[in-house]
């Protein structure tokens, strides 16, 4: 059941704690949502349930400040008590995808950090160097040009090229697998930097 009252008292300040505690188990309803669908990350599970319990209400009064501080209830008098709780669910969804955002820009700023340095060497290290500037012009171009143009460009036959390409990503695939595109994507940059130092060493 709707209760937009207790919206109106966290707008005015006067929040009961019967609607705090409303509006804490909508939070956490959402909450639970979220978590299980992977778009937030969900709470420790060694934890303790009374552990956990008090990080999310940490996240909670962490939304309602945000809540407050970005005057967004400022005009909840104007919505019409049947759209109150929908906009209140709809501010927690912003919230929870503002949390995800910011969550994929500090694991990016983490596997930056990470060198991957064995597996690249590992990778680097099944590829004849004579190979390496195929390699760079196949994977790692701009614009990938056709097998025609790389076999053109290095006087070498289609099939020589395709052996290149597919002991390539048979490499890859044995070496590393990531743990999402992101990972995958970090890893594939700091490959190519590297095959591109060594290629011009």
């Amino acid at each position: 059941m709707s209760h937009p009252k207790y919206i109106h008292e966290l707008a005015n300040n006067t929040l009961s704690k019967k609607g705090y505690r409303y509006l804490l188990s909508l939070f956490l309803r959402i909450f639970s949502s979220y978590s299980n669908s992977g778009s937030i990350p969900s709470t420790n599970s060694d934890d303790s349930e009374s552990s956990n319990q008090k990080e999310k209400t940490v996240i909670f009064h962490s939304f309602l400040k945000s809540l407050i501080g970005s005057n967004a209830l400022k005009y909840i008098a104007k919505i019409p008590d049947s759209y109150k709780t929908h906009f209140f669910v709809n501010k927690l969804v912003q919230f929870f995808s503002q949390e995800e955002s910011d969550t994929f820009v500090n694991e990016r700023n983490t596997l930056q950090t990470i060198s991957f340095q064995d597996q690249i060497i590992e990778i680097s290290n099944a590829i004849e160097y004579s190979n390496l500037p195929i390699i760079l012009d196949l994977f790692f171009a701009d614009a990938v040009p056709s097998l025609v143009e790389i076999s053109s460009k290095y006087n070498k036959p289609p099939e020589y090229i395709a052996d290149i390409i597919a002991s390539f990503r048979r490499e890859l695939g044995k070496v590393y697998q990531p743990r999402n595109m992101e990972e995958g994507i970090v890893f594939l940059e700091k490959l190519h930097q590297y095959l591109v130092k060594i290629n011009t060493d």
